[in-house]
């Protein structure tokens, strides 16, 4: 999922996202960009950078640590967290714009909500080509969250 802190977008997709206001949400940016797909929007990646970005220890995100640290942090995250970040997203996009979701989005999100009590929905998931990237580290990571309930 791309996403970044500088986004331009229409006034039907303003209209659209400013039509529900979700309960729950972890970014913004990243909302707005879900959203955009969900209902069948084009996204345009820009290369040009337009701000300067600054990172720093502190950061609530965007901080990167490297290694074991790294590591321990993501499982931390992983095995404390008791409730799902994406099937709540997904239950929020579906209720928030069922009708105006696409036919694909519609099957993504119905999946993602169901995988943890559905094998049928875990095993889409898993075999799904669209939750696959070009980083295999990645890909494992994906693989053992989806297996283990923790995607």
């Amino acid at each position: 999922m791309l996403r970044g802190c500088t986004q331009v977008f229409n006034k039907k997709l303003r209209d659209i996202i400013n039509s529900y206001e979700p309960e729950y949400i972890i970014m913004h940016d990243s909302w707005i960009t879900r959203v955009c797909y969900a209902i069948g929007g084009n996204v345009v990646i820009d290369q040009n950078t337009y701000i300067k970005y600054r990172q720093h220890a502190n950061n609530v995100v965007g901080y990167k640590d490297d290694g074991i640290k790294k590591l321990k942090k993501q499982f931390k995250i992983a095995f404390k967290e008791k409730t799902n970040m994406r099937i709540k997203i997904a239950t929020e996009l579906k209720k928030g714009y069922e009708k105006l979701l696409t036919e694909n989005a519609t099957e993504t999100i119905n999946n993602l909500i169901k995988y943890t009590k559905s094998i049928k929905s875990k095993m889409w998931l898993l075999f799904n080509k669209n939750f696959r990237t070009n980083n295999f580290k990645i890909n494992v990571k994906m693989i053992i969250a989806i297996i283990l309930n923790k995607f």
